[in-house]
């Protein structure tokens, strides 16, 4: 039985906080286990109140509540008559009181066979609190409503403040080793996950859990059971349709199923989500995955200047990184419009927040609604006319096979827009506050426009403005002439042979003084217009020119169609703005793009600033296809093209799994390198997701990356990063496969630590592009002990000192 997410710890804020979740969610369950069950849960109280705090209750069956007046956590188990047993657990502190301001382990456990009811308690402030009761005949009644939190129903109830932690229901009954295993292992979802059935107790781990809530905080639940689900972050309000539940009784239960409040508090008096881990006294020790045979540290040093510079913060001058892999770089989910993207580029950016200039990379579109780096779209770019992205329906999607970082709908791995002759497109980039981009500081906007046969020409021209969707203020207008250098263009008749099947076109006559491989091929007109592709193969075959093509055209093209051949290449809009006046309302700069006299194809865009010492992140991939998959469905000579284009200093490689195996990791890091020959490349592993762990993958990073050229790291196994369902409870995760925004800097946080230890300087300590006598000066000036909070660029080594390793090293790279 897989685990399941649902929301993490809740919080009731006052004694009027409550929720009620439906009952077909609960009762299903119980029923099931009518012979013995047990209920375990963590609770931190933060207040003590009058009349007795209720905790929970199963209406009609089961209630759970804290009485001041007696310093006893209570519970009472009722029959179908109205009959109840009840037991008092006195968990007392040095003080006389049920502990406050920590965490206590309840469990509860009913044994029908024998009548017997039992309860313990635990916290560190007191003792563990137990207490039994036989009663022969007794029948514990199934629910009659859901399970409800805090205030009851009845006039006059009291919720009780605090966090509500983890709650499970066990199809068992439990025993006083089974809290104390669960004590000892200081472990959120031991009630869920531990098994002790080896050393005499009764814990079987998810197999028994039938019913679990408080496992998770999710920005992108599942609406399997409720329908749409709205975003949980911690610190937001609990809301009806994004609270989640784990039931081995409901058919649609899953990791990232969405479950069913009902009723729930609101304003003042709401639960709130909390993440357990948030909790001062890190009481809870996060598990980590059983990934063997990892070194310790899980890291492959190597050469990396301007990781390390990354990895510490410290840019010495203007630094463009690039991270790859495929949903996880390239998702545009933004928590319903709260955070930025929830992908791995926004997490280094937020990770490095003081130090970053601008943004590569991101895709063009119309599309309201995303928010981006300052690129930010929740209000519409402006726009005339027919712009089109690349995965709507059409004959141009054979563009995304051009560039790359694309949702999972293209059919290939590039996204960006096709626009139509007189069409109109504006992107602007504002102030991020906390960075380097300001408006008192120049700010460098680049767009990526295509150069292919049939193409128009752009007309640009600079524009700010005071929001995204505003017409504003133009600068001067440029133009640039799109056309391929050579065009040949030819009209398909009843003469000539399509013949999608084999990708090929075979024209009547010799054509091949006027067609070449490598060239693109443009539909201008008739059937498939707008379509794209590019010549792999010309042969002459009997005065008839066969062509062969990487990829077939979407649409084909037929009898009628007009073909545009010739060369293609990736161009350049570049324009500096000036830094603007303090009292100038106008702080969104950027650029317009118009098509004039044929289409126009725009893939990206760049805005950072130029003047300072900083990092430009960008990002790449694509959603739901590995790197495999996003290398065979590129057009070959497209990818060395886009990633020179980005120009980025360094590269970093995380894992993109879908059809590809390990290797493709370095099949990928090749592209890289043909590209990119001076760049810097890391690979870097993840966590645990739902269904994986990709063991192999870390392995395999860790194997090959010094044969490879390259820095590794992993967090597989890091204490801050823990099991899938420790990510999901602390608001780290979106879904079972994607990271939150939190999760994406929590994870970039932990990797730049890693590369502080990985990412080793250059011998050419002066960066005159030679090891020679003033490195070696370099390196005498700063012998000794080297702080490890330090850049140390003579610690070749790596080892925290600066000596006579070192020393061999720098002479080892002489010249």
């Amino acid at each position: 039985m897989g685990a399941a997410a649902a929301q993490g710890a809740v919080e009731a804020p006052t004694t009027d906080a409550s929720l009620r979740i439906a009952q077909s969610n609960l009762t299903a369950v119980v029923d099931a286990v009518p012979q013995s069950f047990s209920l375990v849960m963590w609770l931190r109280r933060t207040a003590a109140v009058e009349p007795p705090a209720q905790v929970l209750d199963m209406p009609g069956s089961f209630e759970l509540l804290v009485d001041s007046s007696t310093q006893t956590i209570r519970s009472r188990l009722l029959d179908a008559e109205g009959d109840s047993i009840e037991l008092a657990l006195p968990l007392r502190d040095g003080d006389g009181m049920v502990p406050r301001d920590e965490w206590i382990l309840i469990a509860v456990s009913w044994h029908s066979g024998l009548g017997r009811f039992a309860g313990w308690a635990r916290a560190d402030s007191a003792p563990r609190a137990g207490a039994s009761m036989i009663s022969p005949g007794f029948v514990a009644a199934a629910p009659q409503d859901g399970l409800r939190l805090g205030r009851p129903d009845q006039p006059g109830g009291v919720a009780q403040p605090g966090i509500y932690g983890l709650i499970v229901i066990r199809d068992h009954e439990l025993e006083v080793t089974d809290v104390e295993d669960l004590w000892t292992q200081r472990d959120y979802f031991g009630p869920y996950r531990l098994i002790n059935t080896d050393d005499g107790g009764r814990l079987t781990g998810a197999e028994g859990a039938v019913w679990m809530t408080h496992h998770a905080i999710l920005t992108a639940p599942s609406p399997a059971v409720t329908g749409a689900a709205s975003v949980a972050l911690p610190g937001s309000e609990v809301e009806l349709d994004n609270y989640c539940l784990f039931n081995a009784g409901h058919p649609n239960s899953s990791v990232i199923t969405a479950g069913q409040v009902i009723d729930s508090s609101a304003g003042a008096d709401a639960f709130i989500f909390r993440s357990p881990y948030d909790v001062p006294g890190e009481f809870f020790v996060r598990q980590v995955p059983a990934v063997a045979g990892l070194p310790d540290p899980p890291v492959v040093p190597g050469r990396a200047p301007k990781l390390r510079q990354i990895a510490f913060g410290a840019p010495r001058d203007l630094i463009r990184c690039v991270v790859s892999a495929n949903s996880r770089a390239a998702r545009l989910g933004d928590a319903g419009e709260q955070t930025w993207p929830e992908n791995y580029a926004h997490g280094f950016i937020d990770a490095r927040l003081g130090t970053v200039a601008g943004v590569v990379n991101r895709p063009a579109g119309p599309n309201h609604k995303l928010r981006w780096f300052g690129f930010d779209a929740i209000d519409s770019p402006r726009q005339t006319g027919e712009v089109v992205l690349f995965h709507e329906p059409g004959p141009h999607r054979n563009f995304a096979r051009l560039w790359s970082h694309s949702a999972y709908m293209s059919i290939g791995p590039g996204a960006g827009i096709w626009m139509a002759p007189d069409a109109t497109f504006a992107l602007k980039c504002r102030p991020e506050p906390g960075t380097l981009v300001t408006a008192d500081a120049p700010l460098r906007l680049r767009a990526y426009v295509l150069r292919f046969p049939g193409a128009g020409a752009v007309s640009w021209r600079p524009v700010k403005a005071a929001a995204q969707d505003e017409i504003g203020t133009f600068g001067p207008v440029s133009t640039v002439d799109l056309a391929a250098a050579t065009e040949y263009s030819y009209l398909l008749g009843p003469a000539d042979a399509v013949e999608p099947a084999a990708s090929r076109l075979v024209l009547d006559g010799d054509h091949t003084g006027h067609v070449n491989v490598g060239d693109a091929a443009y539909v201008s007109a008739g059937p498939g217009q707008r379509g794209f592709s590019i010549i792999s193969e010309v042969l002459l075959d009997d005065q008839r020119t066969r062509i062969t093509f990487e990829h077939w055209f979407v649409q084909s093209p037929g009898p009628g169609s007009s073909l545009v051949f010739g060369p293609w290449a990736v161009e350049t809009l570049d324009y500096e703005w000036p830094a603007l006046a303090e009292t100038d309302p106008e702080v969104w700069r950027g650029l317009q793009l118009a098509a004039v006299g044929g289409p126009v194809v725009n893939f990206a865009w760049d805005a950072w600033r130029p003047d300072v010492a900083g990092i430009v992140f960008g990002l790449a991939g694509w959603g739901g296809n590995g790197y495999t998959t996003q290398i065979n469905e590129s057009f070959a000579a497209a990818i060395p093209a886009w990633m020179a284009a980005l120009q980025p200093d360094v590269w970093i490689q995380a894992f993109a799994q879908q059809n590809s195996g390990a290797s493709s990791m370095t099949d990928f890091r090749d592209v890289v390198r043909r590209a990119l020959p001076q760049a810097e490349v890391a690979w870097l592993g993840d966590g645990e997701h739902y269904n994986a762990t990709y063991a192999l993958w870390h392995h395999y990073i860790l194997d090959e990356a010094a044969s490879a050229g390259a820095v590794a790291a992993t967090l597989v196994t890091d204490p801050a990063i823990g099991t899938y369902l420790d990510q999901a409870v602390d608001g780290l995760r979106a879904n079972g496969s994607h990271l939150s925004h939190r999760g994406n800097t929590r994870l970039a946080e932990r990797w730049l630590q890693q590369l502080r230890e990985a990412a080793l300087p250059s011998p050419d300590l002066d960066g005159d592009g030679l090891v020679g006598v003033s490195d070696f000066l370099a390196l005498l000036g700063s012998w000794g002990l080297c702080p490890p909070a330090d850049l140390c660029p003579g610690d070749f080594d790596g080892d925290g000192e600066i000596g006579i390793a070192d020393f061999d090293l720098l002479l080892g790279s002489w010249g």
